[in-house]
């Protein structure tokens, strides 16, 4: 028997909805990426990947890089 390729494009814990929401969020600077991680129960490497673009490509979300935060 041939064994198929596996697609593990089908084994997500987040939605795509879930996942421009939790850009869109860091992206304002509603919440940064240690409170997402929480929410959503995911690593912070899952974070870190959606907001840098290594990870949901197909969703064409541009790469943001760590914001420069304002000490007051």
């Amino acid at each position: 028997m041939e064994k198929k390729p596996r697609n593990y494009a089908t084994h997500h814990k987040l939605s795509e909805h879930q996942v421009q929401k939790i850009y869109n969020a860091y992206r304002d600077g509603l919440h940064d990426e240690f409170d997402l991680a929480r929410n959503y129960g995911v690593s912070l490497t899952a974070i870190y990947d959606i907001v840098l673009g290594r990870s949901w490509r197909w969703l064409n979300l541009k790469p943001l890089y760590k914001r420069e935060r304002r000490i007051e």
